[in-house]
């Protein structure tokens, strides 16, 4: 179990950068508590589901899952257009996470150069408002 928690432990970082769009968000107060209840309950089950049936539908040792095995149990539960299904998904929310981290960390700059702890030129906003 200590391999699957820890799995499970590092796909749902990242729910910290959330904060630095909090500002973004009109009536925070509100939205963002629900939203991050939701965004968790909706995470978890992503991860939950998959890996209960990949683990109970497949007869592998525990040695065997490694990076890109779930795409393998896929192929062998539902066929090759399951499996591909889902190297796909993974790329997407590969893309997904690295330009949520992109952002926040742009946000975290930004606040940074507002506050006077980095020079001004990262305070700058696009003609969008992002910065």
């Amino acid at each position: 179990w200590r391999p699957f928690l820890n799995n499970l432990f590092w796909n749902l970082n990242s729910f910290d950068a959330a904060g630095s769009f909090a500002g973004e968000i009109d009536n925070p107060g509100v939205l963002f508590p629900k939203a991050m209840f939701w965004g968790v309950i909706l995470v978890a089950a992503g991860y939950f589901f998959p890996l209960l049936v990949a683990l109970g539908a497949s007869d592998f040792d525990r040695q065997d899952w490694t990076d890109g095995f779930l795409a393998q149990v896929a192929t062998e539960i539902g066929g090759p257009w399951l499996g591909a299904w889902t190297v796909f998904a993974a790329a997407i929310s590969n893309i997904a996470l690295f330009q949520a981290e992109l952002s926040a960390d742009a946000f975290q700059l930004m606040g940074m150069a507002d506050r006077g702890h980095i020079p001004k030129l990262f305070s700058k906003r696009s003609k969008h408002g992002t910065p």
